[in-house]
């Protein structure tokens, strides 16, 4: 049995599937499965992955229908043998000595999940340095529930996974957002390596860099009603509120709504963010990760939360 299965979805990326699967194939930690999981590709993926069985004994090819990103993670967790888990997304990249050097920190400290930085870069030549735990936070385990959502720039102890039935959710957008609370406050056995060992590509019809309108944006509140709903079930959730409160600032007042604000006929869906912060986190203003952010952040909050939305789009422009 190898000691770590390494997961990667695979939907229609010819383009960059063998620059990811060579990043994993070249791993200096060798005890590794690999299980490419083709989720009802239409393009040469398939050939390409084959091309990979057959020169490497460790590289697993499955072929489902197509269920998207969430079902493809799923199908695959049910197939692997190792230890711990990682997901690579078809399209990313990793470091050569990645899944070694987060396995060691995972073996060596007890760890139920290790998290890296990562580094963005885009078709244009450009790079940023993503750092996904705020080291000024002294308890790791609020750091990681309020780091940027993923679940690709992490090792994860399966049996971890096992212990508290995790799966991804099939069928929407923003999956990783409604699941990392869960995860986060159900463990402190975590661990951080400050360095970018993930390459995130950044390709245009990314969700996240979405510039026309979609219906997929309205995931968002089913998202937070799962957070909500799957929070409201743990013992320790009052020891979150702080994070909880942040994350709804930083998602949905913040973010969701800045997605919500170039279109002139959705501006519904922002004055029911401003209802929902008023609800049910009245004082945010006071929150304490909330207090370190830019005016300008700051501004775009205050404006939606006042419903100015008007007066932020003059300010945006």
């Amino acid at each position: 049995m190898p000691k770590v299965s390494i997961v990667v979805p695979i939907y229609n990326v010819e383009k960059y599937l063998a620059q990811c699967l060579e990043s994993l194939v070249n791993q200096t930690f060798k005890d590794i499965e690999i299980l490419a999981i083709n989720d009802g590709s239409t393009d040469q993926s398939q050939r390409i992955v084959d091309e990979y069985v057959k020169k490497y004994d460790f590289v697993k090819s499955y072929v489902k229908e197509n269920g998207g990103l969430s079902d493809a993670r799923n199908f695959g967790m049910k197939k692997v043998t190792g230890k711990y888990i990682a997901f690579i997304d078809s399209d990313d990249l990793i470091e050569e000595n990645a899944i070694e050097l987060m396995y060691n920190k995972a073996e060596k400290d007890e760890l139920d999940i290790v998290i890296s930085d990562m580094e963005e870069f885009y078709e244009d030549g450009r790079r940023n340095i993503k750092k996904e735990i705020d080291t000024t936070i002294n308890n790791i385990q609020k750091a990681y529930m309020i780091a940027m959502p993923g679940f690709c720039n992490r090792l994860f102890r399966l049996e971890y996974f096992k212990k508290i039935k995790f799966e991804f959710i099939k069928g929407i957008y923003y999956e990783d957002l409604a699941i990392q609370p869960i995860v986060a406050v159900q463990t402190d056995k975590i661990g951080y390596i400050d360095k970018p060992l993930y390459k995130y590509r950044i390709r245009a019809g990314s969700i996240m860099k979405q510039q026309k309108k979609t219906d997929k944006l309205l995931d968002i509140f089913k998202v937070f009603d799962y957070i909500e709903n799957g929070m409201s079930k743990l013992d320790n959730a009052k020891d979150f509120e702080f994070e909880l409160e942040y994350i709804y600032i930083e998602h949905l007042l913040h973010a969701a709504s800045l997605r919500f604000i170039p279109f002139g006929d959705e501006d519904d869906k922002i004055l029911k963010i401003a209802d929902i912060m008023k609800e049910k986190f009245p004082k945010w203003r006071k929150n304490k990760y909330y207090k370190k952010q830019s005016w300008k952040y700051k501004i775009v909050c205050n404006l939606i939360y006042l419903r100015k939305l008007n007066l932020l789009r003059k300010v945006l422009k």
